[in-house]
């Protein structure tokens, strides 16, 4: 696996001989019997080899101080109380109260320099304009953190525990995670080696494991078989976090039943279930940093990478055991998104606004997020979010804090959210066990949801003090029974000194243990419920600002920027193609409109793009024709594969000429650019500047080209930016439409359930899922029709019937079920049959028929007998002559044609729309045979 090599090559080195393995002392006494010297001297130097890995403490730099600061925790109390004062104004009693307790505990742990550290590099960070996140961890909860700007929410307002993040009775490093720009992380990793020395300062090994899906595919590969072969085993392996091949044989037949197939198969997954786990390959964490007092080579291994880089030998977790300093730097996209969007508003005539500025309580916001409008919103837009959200109605911050923590396994399996749910709206009583519960509760309609709420019981009913009731809280988090035991006396003696009756004590304790495996930390919650409002601010009041910023985000991302561009047409936004004339790397608003950007097209880098938007700007004007656009760029970062990608993806269209023409021309083009270049180089252009072309005329005439079909020209398009924009497959098919599918994919929250309906699309994204179950294959297949796109799914017998089809580019009529599962608000399609649209048409159109006015010019006569004549087949035409008031049916005895979306577009063109008739039968003749218990089960499986 190691060297890519099968196992039966007979060219990869081998070992000589089976002698090289650690044999035991007699063994090696037997074999070095002549040499006794040599044995004794080994002996003697492995045993005056002495390592001592010994731990002193926490290995921390040394932070610089100002002068009139002895201590770190001096300076760090300075900058804390300093701080509070320009987040609150006058500290009041409460606040001043909490940040001496935390000074005092980070003092007395001996972390003042950590917080010092963390503060500088994020300070650093804001200073370079560089966005950093709200927070993220149980770092959120302190007050400290947010004086100091580590952290912007504010841990008084949200009821967010310090001891949560740093208990005075357990002590520990602090881990603070700081998300920062995606784009900006690596500028802040590098002030830190800047600041610390690049002696003192590297990145962390990480190791990558051969894990169920993976093994399979590594050991296959080093077996010799073909990769169709190995992907389809593979793929029989459940694609879900924490899989294991032990867990996939369980859940999948065709799995078990492998090796009665083929023996090979039996030898790969009995191979597979020995490497499984095995570390495979080593690569830098992508957040951990490591900095240490004094040079690296004093205090860790190091491990020079391929690619010239060093980082540790040790991993994150080895790192931190022996005392070292790790921070994690992440880079989170949302933060990029968010400046961006924020940054456009200017040029959409908004005033500045920063991300600090935008409102936590906007009702709008509030209001889009009930109707499960979540697209782009951080953490919000799964689409199980979506139905949660809908059915919710989030009301305030609150609200979108408890749905970031219900939205996990643990609460949705224990039917937490349906409890939540049906409290917030009164459906369901809220009850308390206790009073001394409803302080607690009363923010989750009386549900344990938070781990903070199990510690606030403790001290509340169980007279804990906050750092027992985080033992308390890890306890029974990681199920350690024996601990749980003692912790149960010592709640119940602590709650009967309160009054409370041991028996109801015991059963609120049982309630917290219950809860506690599901409980979520509020301030993580929090915090990233911070980045969900402002993201969905942004898009309630400025879409297209967010959008454009979303999309810029993720253009390397086909299927993410699809989803985005549906997501503007479906809010109404138009999405202007990408344009050499006014494009650069990003997409961008333009007004009510925004654009797609040249970064979002295939084979086009940055360099390229930043090559034309040069060009551009030295012209002061948008390119003239197509040779000046190839003579002004540099054709040695704009190659000939970027400019034709550039055409197909219609990039060039605002240049005369079609786009067939301009790929026609380009290798004339090329080399009329390429001779003007020598020529400027040797000083031979002519006295206007022309360089040896006669003259601007006919270096601007482009050859003619065969017109490229519509279908095709989109097709092309398509496969570089991912989407239709200068039209849609289904344009043509108009007529089809609306006598064969009449529903839209935009329909589907108005369809009655358990319907057989009819829509007419293409097939945009694909994906194979095995069942755990049965172990047979589904797919969730993602429709775009003329509305919008939908995700459907398909089921078994039916994905096998039309495989072919919907694995095809072609328009398709697809025959599906409604479903939708109880307490749900939105509707499921399940496919049942899908076929080609012109298949369908063959098979339903009984009849054409054709108005034509007598007084038709004889070119449209001409258009109409070619277009019939290229389309033979049994369907029959039927024509209908007009003269004035009166009529004229007559039969087209020898024209039957097949009515394909083709023909009946030309027909359309000819004579218009409104003169061409299609008489069909009902689409649900194609559904006869579906039968309804196949259905149900289906559904069940959905469901």
């Amino acid at each position: 696996i190691r060297m890519g090599r099968t196992i039966d090559d007979p060219t990869w080195e081998r070992l000589e001989n089976s002698n090289y393995w650690l044999r035991p002392a007699a063994q090696m006494s037997d074999l070095f019997v002549d040499y006794p010297d040599a044995l004794a001297n080994t002996l003697e130097i492995a045993e005056r080899c002495q390592v001592d890995l010994k731990r002193d403490g926490y290995l921390l730099p040394e932070f610089p101080l100002p002068e009139q600061f002895k201590e770190p925790i001096e300076y760090l109390g300075h900058l804390a109380r300093e701080g509070a004062k320009q987040r609150y104004g006058r500290i009041d009693e409460r606040a001043r109260k909490r940040l001496d307790y935390e000074l005092g505990v980070i003092g007395d742990m001996g972390f003042a320099g950590y917080f010092l550290i963390t503060s500088d590099f994020v300070k650093a960070a804001r200073d370079r304009d560089i966005p950093v996140g709200p927070g993220r961890g149980s770092a959120a909860g302190s007050l400290v953190c947010y004086s100091m700007r580590i952290t912007d929410i504010d841990p008084l307002e949200h009821d967010l525990l310090f001891e949560r993040f740093l208990n005075p009775e357990r002590v520990s490093m602090p881990d603070i995670d700081i998300d920062f720009c995606f784009e900006g992380r690596e500028e802040v990793i590098q002030y830190v080696v800047d600041t610390y020395g690049k002696s003192s300062v590297c990145q962390i090994i990480t190791f990558g494991k051969m894990l169920a899906r993976g093994v399979v595919r590594d050991v296959g590969r080093a077996m010799g078989m073909g990769f169709g072969e190995v992907d389809r085993i593979a793929r029989l392996v459940p694609e879900e976090l924490g899989m294991t091949l032990a867990k996939a044989l369980e859940q999948t037949e065709e799995l078990r039943n492998l090796g009665d197939e083929d023996p090979r198969y039996g030898q790969l997954l009995q191979t597979c279930f020995e490497l499984e786990g095995v570390r495979r390959h080593s690569s830098i964490h992508a957040a951990g940093v490591l900095i240490v007092p004094g040079d690296l080579v004093d205090h860790v291994p190091l491990y020079r990478t391929g690619k010239d880089e060093i980082t540790t030998q040790w991993d994150m977790n080895e790192v931190e055991k022996m005392g070292l300093l790790k921070m994690d730097f992440l880079g989170l996209r949302t933060l990029t998104v968010i400046d961006k969007a924020l940054r456009h508003l200017p040029a959409l005539g908004a005033d500045p606004v920063t991300a600090e500025e935008i409102p936590l309580d906007d009702p709008e916001v509030y209001e889009m997020l009930g109707r499960g409008e979540t697209i782009g919103v951080f953490q919000l837009e799964s689409s199980g979010m979506q139905e949660i959200l809908r059915r919710l109605k989030p009301s305030g911050f609150a609200d979108v804090t408890a749905v970031n923590a219900l939205y996990r396994p643990g609460p949705l399996g224990a039917g937490m959210v349906d409890d939540f749910i049906e409290r917030k709206h009164g459906r369901k009583s809220v009850q308390y066990l206790h009073p001394l519960l409803e302080p607690v509760l009363e923010s989750t309609y009386g549900t344990i949801l938070y781990q903070e709420q199990v510690m606030r019981i403790a001290g509340d009913m169980g007279g804990f003090t906050m750092g027992e009731a985080d033992k308390l809280r890890r306890a029974m988090g990681k199920k350690k029974v024996d601990e749980m035991d003692k912790q149960k006396v010592a709640f119940l003696a602590g709650a009967r000194e309160k009054g409370v009756a041991e028996p109801l004590a015991g059963e609120v304790f049982d309630l917290m243990a219950y809860f506690a495996g599901y409980g979520f930390n509020k301030s993580h919650s929090a915090a990233y419920a911070v980045l969900a409002v402002q993201t969905a601010w942004l898009k309630a009041h400025w879409p297209t600002a967010f959008l454009a910023a979303a999309m810029t985000s993720e253009m390397n991302t086909t299927a993410r920027v699809v989803a985005l561009v549906d997501e503007a047409r479906r809010m109404g936004i138009e999405v202007l193609p990408p344009d050499v004339n006014t494009c650069g790397v990003d997409f961008v608003p333009v007004g009510k409109a925004l654009r797609f950007g040249l970064g979002g097209v295939k084979n086009v880098g940055r360099g390229a793009i930043n090559a034309i938007v040069e060009a551009r700007d030295r012209l002061g004007r948008p390119f003239a024709d197509f040779y000046e656009f190839c003579e002004e760029i540099d054709l040695g970062r704009v190659n000939r594969r970027v400019i034709e990608a550039l055409i197909l993806a219609g990039a060039m269209d605002s240049i005369e000429g079609q786009r067939e023409q301009k790929t026609a021309a380009l290798d004339l083009a090329l080399a009329r650019a390429h001779r003007r270049s020598r020529d400027r180089e040797r000083g031979q252009a002519d006295l206007f500047g022309q360089g040896t072309d006669s003259s601007i005329e006919e270096r601007s005439v482009l050859p003619e080209a065969a017109a490229w079909e519509s279908r095709e020209r989109l097709r092309r398009e398509r496969e570089l930016i991912g989407v239709y924009l200068s039209g849609h497959p289904l344009d043509e098919e108009r007529l089809l439409l609306a006598a064969l599918a009449p529903q839209r994919s935009a329909d589907t929250p108005n369809m009655e359930v358990d319907q057989v309906v009819a829509l007419c699309g293409v097939v945009t994204a694909s994906k194979l899922v095995t069942s755990r179950k049965s172990g047979k294959l589904f797919a969730f297949i993602t429709i775009e029709d003329l509305s919008g796109s939908i995700e459907m799914l398909c089921f078994g017998d039916a994905y096998e019937k039309s495989r072919v089809a919907l694995n095809s580019d072609q328009p398709l009529v697809l025959l599906a079920r409604t479903s939708r599962r109880e307490g749900d608000e939105s509707t499921k399609l399940i496919i049942e049959k899908a076929l080609p649209l012109d298949d369908a048409a063959t098979q339903l159109v009984r009849e054409v028929r054709l108005d034509v006015p007598i007084a038709v010019r004889a070119e449209v006569v001409d258009a109409v007998l070619s277009s019939i004549a290229e389309h033979p087949g049994t369907c029959p035409l039927r024509l209908n002559f007009i003269d004035g008031d009166q009529e004229l049916a007559v039969p087209a005895r020898r024209a039957s044609i097949t009515p394909s979306g083709d023909l009946l577009y030309r027909l359309a063109e000819a004579l218009g729309q409104e003169r061409v008739t299609l008489d069909a039968v009902a689409v649900s003749r194609l559904a006869a045979d579906l039968k309804a218990p196949a259905w149900r089960a289906a559904r069940a499986r959905a469901v």
